[in-house]
Order: structure tokens, then C-alpha cells, then sequence
């Protein structure tokens, strides 16, 4: 494994992909995902309000 540090811009990092320091990405299960675009298809839901029910960044 190579584990000399990398110049990327302004940010050292240890070759892996991803920012330095960078959290985890969240894996959603297939029924999550299923029930957060079914709240989103319901008339007059916001998508950011959903996401913001289940702790979801909506970005």
C-alpha cells in the first residue's frame, strides 16, 4: 500500500479518494430509498422537507 502523502491542490492527503478527513457516505437501504421518493411523489411534499425528516441532505 503506498502511504506517502499527495499534494492535491491545497489539500495533502494520503492517495485515497475522497477529501482528507471526509465522513463516511451513508448507505441507504433499498426500502429507505424506496419510501423517501414515494413521500416526494406525494402532491404538495417538498423534497427538502422530506429529506430533512429522515436526516437526508437535499442537496
Amino acid at each position: 500500500m503506498n502511504w506517502h502523502r499527495v499534494r492535491d491542490g491545497d489539500h495533502a492527503h494520503d492517495g485515497k479518494r475522497g477529501a482528507p478527513n471526509a465522513p463516511k457516505r451513508r448507505d441507504y437501504s433499498p426500502e429507505l430509498k424506496t419510501q423517501v421518493v414515494a413521500e416526494c411523489w406525494v402532491a404538495g411534499a417538498s423534497v427538502a422537507g422530506v429529506a430533512l425528516a429522515h436526516g437526508i441532505n437535499a442537496n
